[in-house]
């Protein structure tokens, strides 16, 4: 074909942190076991169960044992700057006889809160 693949494109030489995805990813890579009351994480919505696709531009490939988003996170409340999260959410509709499940993208703005850490999850 006359398109680059992946594999030959150069990495972007500009280095800044850009806290949209690049792109929607699918393989989830964490699940969200807690979510305490207000708290950012529940400000933006994110619910236990949630499972975790995207947070900004970290995903399943490059999350790095979780150590880019304790990176990432830091610099979003420095900046007060929101986190484009994605998840797979699994909820129950007509009664209860119907199991969905669906992505949800929130907007996460980490930040000092009465609790601990910047998130709340």
């Amino acid at each position: 074909g006359t398109g680059t693949s992946s594999t030959t494109r150069t990495r972007q030489q500009n280095q800044r942190v850009s806290f949209q995805q690049q792109q929607q990813h699918t393989t989830p890579f964490a699940i969200i076991n807690e979510v305490s009351p207000s708290s950012p994480a529940h400000e933006a919505d994110l619910r236990k169960g949630d499972v975790l696709l995207n947070f900004g531009p970290i995903h399943a490939s490059n999350h790095d044992d979780f150590k880019a988003i304790a990176k990432l996170v830091p610099r979003a409340a420095e900046e007060r700057s929101a986190i484009s999260v994605s998840v797979r959410r699994k909820s129950t509709e007509l009664g209860g006889v119907v199991e969905v499940i669906r992505t949800v993208n929130v907007e996460l703005r980490p930040r000092t809160w009465s609790g601990r850490g910047l998130l709340g999850c």
